[in-house]
């Protein structure tokens, strides 16, 4: 497949994506329930903005329009190729939203007192699934380049760091008799001991390294793979 056909592809997921989240997004904040009976509300939960899942979810779906923008001038011919930051920043996106789901698949399922498609119903059908995976389509077989070098995988840590710098704070000036609240520990990272941070916070870098590491290296084996054939 040429480069412009594979950009016009990757066009077309970045607006998919983009609009997915919005509606995904929207749907979070009002509780909107269309795949379970429940209580909708008419009037915006902002907490939700404390849960990572859709903190990622908004970032990826940003920069998934930018990412388009960029996309759509090179197809009109208004821009000779797509800039490099365009490239490192659906890097970032998409270790943040692949942390997502890989959590929650591997660790917040499993633990859900209501079953392990839970929490793939309603909003989270989006934002745990159908979101990461047309992202990392996207990202893995049509965004193939070399503009990314190893030193931007770094970057990929960044939204989980500034995260984790909130979600400690929360948890440490919210301390219910020396031990965490699980109206802050919301992902029951600590199981009620605050000594853990000092084991999930290096863990949960190194897994998001981890991650932006291996998409950062298959997106660039799969180039070398399209500019052998």
């Amino acid at each position: 497949m040429d480069l412009k056909k594979r950009i016009k592809i990757a066009f077309v997921l970045n607006l998919l994506i983009f609009v997915v989240m919005f509606f995904g997004a929207i749907c979070s904040i009002f509780d909107f329930n269309f795949m379970t009976t429940g209580t909708h509300r008419f009037s915006p939960d902002f907490s939700r903005f404390k849960y990572f899942t859709l903190d990622s979810n908004i970032l990826a779906g940003i920069i998934s329009l930018i990412m388009a923008i960029n996309q759509g001038a090179f197809l009109r011919g208004k821009k000779s190729d797509i800039s490099k930051n365009a490239y490192v920043l659906k890097l970032m996106g998409g270790t943040g939203i692949a942390l997502t789901m890989l959590v929650t698949v591997f660790y917040l399922a499993p633990r859900s007192e209501f079953g392990f498609f839970h929490l793939f119903e309603n909003s989270n059908f989006f934002l745990h699934f159908l979101i990461p995976v047309i992202y990392l389509i996207s990202f893995l077989i049509f965004e193939r380049t070399d503009k990314i070098e190893l030193k931007h995988t770094f970057v990929g840590i960044i939204p989980m760091i500034i995260y984790a710098i909130f979600y400690s704070l929360n948890v440490l000036l919210h301390l219910e008799n020396g031990r965490p609240s699980v109206n802050y520990d919301i992902y029951g990272f600590l199981e009620g001991r605050v000594s853990l941070i000092l084991i999930v916070l290096p863990f949960m870098i190194l897994l998001t390294y981890f991650i932006s590491f291996v998409l950062w290296k298959v997106n660039k084996l799969k180039n070398k793979t399209g500019n052998s054939k």
